[in-house]
């Protein structure tokens, strides 16, 4: 098993921050970990749990054993999975790249949170052509906050992949001040999220079924996708007012 239970600083531009481990991978309270370059924390099938901030300029957090792109920090997913009745990858502080951040969090068997992303955490990239991605082969869970911050970029992405579960929660994905990010979410299940989605577009792709119902509240959180709603891979998209009716004005349905 990895512990970290001080601060890790690396100032260097170059040479990437790489923590892997064959058992589970935890990051203590007070024991943020800050990278010059890129961060990667890899084990082969453990849970990995943080407390405390992550920062380099891609950030990569992989429990499957899979291959990370050193330049991008995309994972291409191995086979080893999180123990049963586990999460695979818990997101309990914030992850703040100005790159991309990727994570990939398998639980087995297929019927466990694979990503969860807590109350009050936060993950955002300043990147003028960032992405995003969190993928699971179950489900991911959101509480928190998923955003890319930069006024330019028009060119980022937001992607969750829950392969064989759905996508849930109220924290916020993208930004209201700018909203410029292409938000895409694939599932081959049925789920609802509840939290306000701000973008330049939104996809929803996979077998599965979606509704976003952040409207449906007393207090709702307002979901604003200011150009085009696309529905992919025959599965089906449901946005859902309540007993309120809200404008929902994208240029386009797709």
């Amino acid at each position: 098993n990895l512990t970290v239970s001080s601060a890790i600083t690396t100032v260097a531009a170059t040479g990437n921050l790489y923590l892997q481990t064959n058992g589970t991978a935890t990051v203590n309270a007070s024991s943020a970990i800050s990278s010059g370059a890129g961060l990667f924390i890899q084990t082969t099938g453990g849970n990995i749990t943080f407390n405390s901030a992550l920062a380099g300029t891609n950030v990569t957090l992989d429990n499957t054993n899979g291959t990370i792109n050193t330049s991008t920090g995309a994972i291409t997913a191995g086979a080893a999975t999180a123990p049963a009745a586990t999460t695979a990858v818990n997101v309990a502080a914030n992850i703040t790249a100005t790159g991309n951040v990727n994570i990939q969090g398998n639980s087995a068997p297929n019927a466990n949170t694979g990503v969860n992303i807590a109350s009050g955490s936060a993950i955002s990239s300043s990147g003028a052509a960032a992405s995003i991605n969190i993928g699971s082969n179950y489900s991911i869970a959101n509480a928190g906050s998923i955003t890319t911050t930069n006024s330019t970029g028009t060119n980022t992405n937001i992607g969750l992949t829950a392969s064989a579960g759905g996508v849930t929660g109220n924290g916020a994905i993208g930004n209201t001040t700018n909203k410029n990010a292409s938000v895409t979410v694939n599932q081959g299940g049925i789920s609802t999220y509840s939290g306000a989605i701000n973008a330049k577009n939104f996809t929803k792709s996979g077998a599965g079924a979606l509704t976003l119902d952040s409207w449906a509240y007393t207090t709702p959180a307002l979901t604003n996708v200011s150009n085009a709603y696309t529905v992919n891979n025959g599965g089906s998209l449901t946005l859902y007012t309540g007993s309120s009716y809200y404008s929902i004005n994208p240029v386009s349905v797709n």
